[in-house]
């Protein structure tokens, strides 16, 4: 399975990842139980099997592993494949945009500046609020 060729695919296995469902769940598929019920000879219930559609079969999990090899092929500084951002013909095929500022990490490591010498500045929550007007 080739989720480099399908970003569709792959962000609906990614999402099914961040919500610990499989693929076909997040799709809307939902597990049937059957239950069959064993009678003695005077009609009483002596024995219920109950069983459950498995949501890990081998497709979803097919699926996952996919996206594994998927990622481990990845550059560990982004979702591009190393396969085609390697080669010696791209070398000098990528070419930077200008770049774009978020306010909001800007405000957050402007505040952040003000408790870098105290115990695990790290471990601060800095709330941040759009201003209004």
């Amino acid at each position: 399975m080739d989720l480099a060729a399908d970003p569709q695919l792959r962000a609906l296995v990614e999402a099914a990842r961040a919500w610990g469902i499989s693929p076909k769940r997040l799709l809307g598929w939902e597990p049937k139980q059957t239950t069959v019920y064993e009678y003695d000879d005077l009609g009483r219930v002596v024995c219920t099997t109950t069983t459950v559609d498995v949501e890990w079969d081998g497709d979803q999990r097919g699926l996952v592993f996919a996206l594994q090899d998927y990622e481990e092929d990845c550059c560990p500084g982004g979702k591009h494949l190393l396969a085609e951002t390697t080669l010696a013909e791209n070398e000098d095929c990528y070419v930077a945009g200008p770049a774009v500022r978020c306010h909001f990490c800007t405000a957050t490591e402007q505040a952040s500046k003000a408790y870098e010498d105290s115990p695990a500045p790290s471990a601060l929550l800095i709330p941040i609020q759009l201003r209004e007007g």
